[in-house]
């Protein structure tokens, strides 16, 4: 495979949507503990609301990566070992890690079975359902380099919307009867739920030039578009979580949400030039994307421990916490790792 340089905008939306993983996962206690009619619940139940469109992001972003490539995969064999030693070997060793430690604070005991079936589905920690996704989406690429060279985009975006949003929102129900009553609890980890995205991803990869110019020509379009699915997803949010109103189109709305929104920030990022802080957080993503939850339950350890309960005060130490000692972290292994691969290659 070519290796070639990141671009501008992909960097920049690498870096954005890995920080507000972060802010989800740090925000998630504030928002199930604050009062839902309160001014201090919105003023974080909006912004946590409106980062949910990083995993979408991220696996557009895995598509186009792919797909973006002058030259298509030829060698699997070496794309599937360069798969596991960068995405599979990381996720096993955190997810050990992880499980260590819930064991060692009496979670639950230790069981080898059950280590296996939370690596498998990605069920230990909140963020690892994504890394079972993708690696569905990795393993079928012969498929999709078959599929998105040979026909048409439009009719292809189409399909993938359907299945996007039907499989998303119905295909438990239709396990449900099929099988004559068994409930089907993992939809939210299978890629027929987020195949609008890859489909997305590889199409505007494949035809980049193209995608780069109308991001630039339709900025103005996808910033309107943009804020009117952020008044409207929000709007629905607020019936849903706050008034307790059940809205059906809801999971509709969203997926309009996340593609726009994916899309305003690849505007951005196409005008914006990274700089020094963006390129080292950019090198050190998937890391921060494995370790930051791991480095909350320690600050959460930590709060319980010195007694601090104000929710306000809490959610402030974790933000600022969580945030610095996981990036500094992966930036001091990487740089530690970098020191020791090069001091190795100079001993030869």
């Amino acid at each position: 495979m070519n290796i070639e340089k990141p671009k501008q905008e992909i960097i920049f939306a690498n870096v954005i949507m890995c920080l507000l993983v972060v802010f989800i996962h740090t925000s998630s206690i504030a928002v199930s503990s604050l009062e839902r009619n309160s001014i201090q619940y919105l003023a974080v139940m909006v912004p946590w609301r409106l980062s949910a469109f990083v995993v979408q992001g991220f696996i557009f972003l895995s598509g186009l990566k792919i797909f973006i490539k002058k030259t298509a995969v030829t060698n699997y064999k070496r794309y599937y070992i360069s798969r596991i030693k960068a995405i599979i070997v990381p996720y096993v060793i955190w997810v050990v890690v992880y499980y260590i430690y819930f064991c060692k604070h009496n979670y639950f005991p230790f069981s080898l079975t059950h280590l296996i079936k939370n690596m498998m589905l990605g069920s230990l920690v909140s963020p690892f359902y994504f890394i079972v996704i993708i690696v569905q989406f990795y393993a079928l690429l012969p498929l999709w380099q078959w599929l998105y060279k040979r026909f048409n985009p439009m009719p292809i975006l189409v399909i993938s919307l359907l299945t996007t949003i039907l499989c998303g929102q119905f295909l438990p129900k239709v396990i449900n009867i099929i099988t004559g009553g068994c409930s089907f609890d993992y939809n939210d980890r299978l890629l027929t739920t987020y195949i609008l995205y890859w489909s997305m991803g590889a199409i505007c990869g494949i035809n980049y030039e193209k995608f780069s110019a109308w991001l630039i020509q339709k900025n103005i379009n996808i910033t309107f578009t943009f804020a009117l699915l952020v008044c409207i997803d929000i709007f629905l949010t607020f019936k849903v979580l706050v008034l307790g109103i059940f809205v059906s189109s809801l999971e509709t709305i969203h997926i309009f949400y996340c593609v726009t929104a994916i899309l305003f920030t690849m505007s951005i990022g196409i005008r914006t030039r990274p700089n020094s802080i963006f390129l080292a957080i950019n090198s050190v993503s998937y890391p921060i994307y494995l370790a930051h939850c791991f480095v909350l339950f320690l600050v959460n350890g930590k709060l319980v421990q010195y007694g601090i309960i104000d929710i306000g005060l809490c959610y402030a130490v974790r933000i600022f916490a969580v945030y610095t000692i996981t990036i500094l972290s992966c930036l001091i292994y990487r740089w530690l790792k970098n020191y020791l691969i090069h001091k190795k290659i100079m001993l030869k």
